[in-house]
C-alpha cells in the first residue's frame, strides 16, 4: 500500500515538472537570498529556488528547503540545466531533481527537461580544479564548467565565448570542487584567476 501511494505521488508530481529554458537556473527561478522562502500570498504552495548557487525546493511559510539533488546525488547548481522535481521513491519526503528519461521508481519519465550535455567533446581544457571539476571550451567556441559523475563529464550552460566567459566558469569549477557557492554564468567572480590556473 506504502509503495502505491509513493507511485501515485511521483505520477502526480512527474506531471508538474518545472520547464526549462535559457542557460541555467538563474534564468528561469526565483533568487532568494536566504534558504527558504515566504510569500504570504502563496503560504503553503511548494517552489524551486535558487539560494547560495544551488537549486531549492520548500514550501512558502513552511520553515525551509533542501537542496534539489540529482539522481547522481550532486546538487543542481545555478548554471545547470533546472530539472524538474518529484519527490523520491526511495526516501519518503525527500525530492529529487530529474530530466527526460530518467528513471523514478521503476519507468522512465516522460515529458521533462532535457537532460544536461555528457561526454561533450573539448576543443580545450582551460582550468582543471581536480579530477572532477574543469572548465572547458567546446567546439562550439563556448565555455562550460563540467563536472564527472559515474565516469561521465556533465556540462553546465554555457558560458560565453571570451577569455572573462572562460575565467568565470573556472572559478566556478574551483569553487564546486570546493563544495562552496556558485555564481551564475553572469556574475563576476573574485579578481584574478582561481589557484593553479
Amino acid at each position: 500500500m506504502k509503495r502505491a501511494l509513493i507511485a501515485v505521488a511521483v505520477a502526480v508530481l512527474a506531471a508538474a515538472l518545472i520547464p526549462v529554458g535559457g542557460a541555467g537556473a538563474e534564468d528561469d527561478l526565483r533568487v532568494s537570498e536566504r534558504p527558504y522562502l515566504c510569500d504570504e500570498g502563496r503560504e503553503g504552495q511548494y517552489e524551486t529556488f535558487v539560494y547560495a548557487g544551488y537549486v531549492m525546493f520548500g514550501q512558502h511559510c513552511g520553515g525551509g528547503a533542501e537542496f534539489v539533488r540529482k539522481l547522481d546525488g550532486a546538487a543542481v547548481g545555478v548554471d545547470e540545466r533546472t530539472p524538474g522535481v518529484v519527490f523520491d521513491p526511495n526516501r519518503l519526503g525527500d525530492v529529487v531533481g530529474v530530466y527526460e528519461g530518467d528513471r523514478v521508481g521503476s519507468r522512465p519519465l516522460a515529458g521533462g527537461p532535457p537532460r544536461p550535455l555528457e561526454n561533450q567533446r573539448v576543443d580545450e581544457v582551460v582550468y582543471t580544479a581536480n579530477s572532477s571539476h574543469r572548465a572547458v571550451r567546446g567546439t562550439d567556441d563556448q565555455c562550460y564548467r563540467e563536472y564527472r559523475s559515474g565516469g561521465r563529464w556533465l556540462r553546465s550552460g554555457a558560458y560565453g565565448t571570451t577569455a572573462e566567459a572562460c575565467r568565470r566558469a573556472a572559478w566556478n569549477a574551483y569553487d564546486r570542487s570546493r563544495n562552496a557557492p556558485l555564481r551564475s554564468v553572469h556574475e563576476p567572480p573574485p579578481a584574478g584567476d582561481p589557484p593553479g590556473r
